[in-house]
């Protein structure tokens, strides 16, 4: 917390922020991994971490920055 407040960052608003970021990359990746009619546990891993992957990078250019400097 210090760290965050030394960079002035608000702690709660950084973690809520990633927290957002993670479930909406998840439910994009479970959208895309099921989308054949697969379930997500048979997916394999490197399927799964591939998707991911695409789906940071689809994300780095169209997400602007948080309030307060926190990453989405």
């Amino acid at each position: 917390m210090n760290v965050a407040r030394f960079c002035g960052v608000h702690p709660e608003s950084a973690l809520t922020a990633a927290v957002r970021k993670f479930e909406r990359r998840f439910r994009d990746l479970e959208k895309t991994a099921t989308a054949g009619g697969r379930e997500l546990a048979a997916v394999p891993q490197e399927e799964k971490d591939r998707i991911w992957d695409e789906i940071k990078r689809n994300e780095a250019g169209s997400v602007p920055p948080a309030p307060g400097g926190a990453t989405p």
